[in-house]
C-alpha cells in the first residue's frame, strides 16, 4: 500500500525537478548586444516616397508631460511610467524618414561651448562655418499614459491542480506639432496612440500525496511589451502622419507626384478614413487567384488592384499580382510586387517563386535557384518543381 502511495509522489517530484532544471544554473542568463530594436512602423518610415527637398527642423524638447510614476503595489516608486528619452527617439525617426535634417538644439549650450573652445584654439579672427537655421520647429510630447484600460483573467482548479491567466492593456498617447519659425504659426499637428499589452499564465499543483506529505509545484510565464519601445512606435507613427498630412496640405512636396499612390500613403489614408475592408479584400484575393488559374492575367491584375486599394499591406495580393505581371512579361513590375510582398511577409512562398522566375528570365540563375529553394522550403510546390528543373538544366549551380 505504501509503495502505491509513493508512486504519485515520485512522479510529481520528478516533474518538479524537471521544471526546476528549466530555470536552474543551465538557463541562459545573458544575451549579446544588438544594433537596436526594429519596430513595425520602421517599415512605414522606410517605405515613404522621396521628398522634393529635405526640410531642416529644430527639436528643442519632446518630453514626458504626464508626470506619472511607475505603478508598483505596496511600494513607493520614483521611476517614471514612460521613457524620458522621447526627444532622442523623435530625432532618430526624423532621420530615418529621409524627409528631415534635424539640427542640434537640445544640447545647444554644449554646442556653443565647443565652438568657443575651437575659436579660442585657432584664433578669434578665424571664422567658423555658420550654424544651420531651421525654418520649421517640432514640439509636443507624451500627453497621456493610461493604465488598466482593459484587464481580464481566467482560472480553474480541481483537486489541487489548476492554472490561471491574466491580461492587461495600458495606452500611451502623444502629440507632435510643427511650427513655422518666421511666423510662429502652427502649420500641422498630429496625435498617435499605442497600446501596451501584458499577459501572464500560471499553472500549479498543491495537494497531499500522502497523509503527511504535501506536494507543491508552480510554473508561470509572463510577457510584457516594453513601454519605451511602444513610445518609439508611437513617435515613428507620428512622424509618418506629420509627413503625409503635410503633403496633403501642400506644406511640402514629393519628388515624384505619382508617389501619392505609394503603399504607405494609401495605407495611411485607408486607416485615417476607416475604409479598410478586409472581408472585401479577401474576396478580391480569391477572385484574383481564380483568374490566375483560368490564365486571365489582366482580370487577376484588376482584382488585385481593387483589393490593394482596400488593404495596401496585403502581401498575398502583391504576390498574386506579381505572378500575373510575370506571365504577361512585365518583369519590372513583377519584381517590384514580389519584393514588396516579401518585405511584408517573409514566409510568402509564391512571392519568392515569382522573384525567382524574374531572376531566371534575366539570366541570374544562381539567385533564381536560391529563391526557388526558399519557396520550396515554405511549402510552395511550384517552387520545388522550379528548383528541380533549374538544377537539372543548370547542373553547374549545384556543384
Amino acid at each position: 500500500m505504501r509503495n502505491t502511495l509513493l508512486r504519485p509522489a515520485l512522479a510529481y517530484t520528478a516533474l518538479a525537478l524537471l521544471l526546476t532544471a528549466c530555470v536552474g544554473p543551465n538557463a541562459r542568463t545573458f544575451s549579446a548586444p544588438s544594433l537596436g530594436y526594429k519596430t513595425l512602423t520602421q517599415r512605414e518610415l522606410a517605405g515613404l516616397p522621396e521628398p522634393k527637398d529635405k526640410i531642416i527642423v529644430a527639436v528643442y524638447n519632446f518630453r514626458d508631460q504626464t508626470g506619472q510614476y511607475k505603478f508598483q503595489e505596496n511600494v513607493s516608486s520614483f521611476s517614471t511610467a514612460v521613457t524620458q528619452g522621447a526627444t532622442a527617439m523623435l530625432i532618430d525617426a526624423l532621420r530615418d524618414s529621409g524627409w528631415f535634417v534635424p539640427v542640434e538644439r537640445e544640447s545647444f549650450n554644449n554646442l556653443i561651448t565647443e565652438r568657443k573652445i575651437i575659436r579660442a584654439n585657432i584664433g578669434k579672427d578665424t571664422e567658423l562655418p555658420e550654424l544651420l537655421h531651421a525654418p520649421l520647429m517640432l514640439d509636443g510630447g507624451i500627453v497621456a499614459y493610461e493604465t488598466n484600460l482593459t484587464s481580464a483573467g481566467l482560472g480553474a482548479e480541481y483537486h489541487g491542480i489548476g492554472g490561471s491567466s491574466q491580461y492587461r492593456k495600458d495606452q500611451v498617447t502623444l502629440y507632435l506639432r510643427a511650427s513655422d519659425v518666421l511666423s510662429g504659426a502652427i502649420v500641422q499637428s498630429v496625435s498617435t496612440s499605442k497600446s501596451i499589452l501584458s499577459a501572464e499564465v500560471k499553472v500549479g499543483v498543491f495537494r497531499y500525496v500522502e497523509i503527511d506529505r504535501l506536494l507543491e509545484i508552480e510554473a508561470g510565464l509572463s510577457t510584457n511589451e516594453p513601454p519605451q519601445m511602444c513610445v518609439m512606435e508611437a513617435v515613428q507613427k507620428a512622424v509618418v502622419s506629420l509627413i503625409i498630412e503635410g503633403i496633403l496640405d501642400g506644406l511640402w512636396d514629393l519628388k515624384d507626384p505619382a508617389d501619392m499612390n505609394s503603399p504607405v500613403i494609401k495605407a495611411y489614408l485607408s486607416e485615417k478614413n476607416g475604409d479598410v475592408n478586409r472581408e472585401r479584400s479577401a474576396y478580391l484575393l480569391q477572385r484574383s487567384r481564380s483568374a490566375l488559374e483560368r490564365k486571365e492575367w489582366n482580370r487577376a491584375i484588376e482584382s488585385s488592384n481593387e483589393g490593394l486599394g482596400l488593404d495596401p499591406y496585403n502581401d498575398a495580393l502583391y504576390a498574386t499580382r506579381s505572378e500575373a505581371y510575370a506571365q504577361t512579361d512585365r518583369l519590372d513590375r513583377a519584381m517590384k510586387d514580389a519584393e514588396w510582398a516579401i518585405t511584408l511577409n517573409q514566409n510568402n512562398g509564391l512571392a519568392y517563386n515569382n522573384r525567382g522566375y524574374v531572376y531566371e528570365r534575366n539570366g541570374d540563375y544562381r539567385l533564381a535557384l536560391l529563391d526557388y529553394r526558399k519557396s520550396c522550403s515554405l511549402g510552395y510546390d511550384v517552387g520545388c518543381a522550379n528548383s528541380k528543373r533549374l538544377e537539372a538544366t543548370k547542373p553547374e549551380l549545384v556543384r
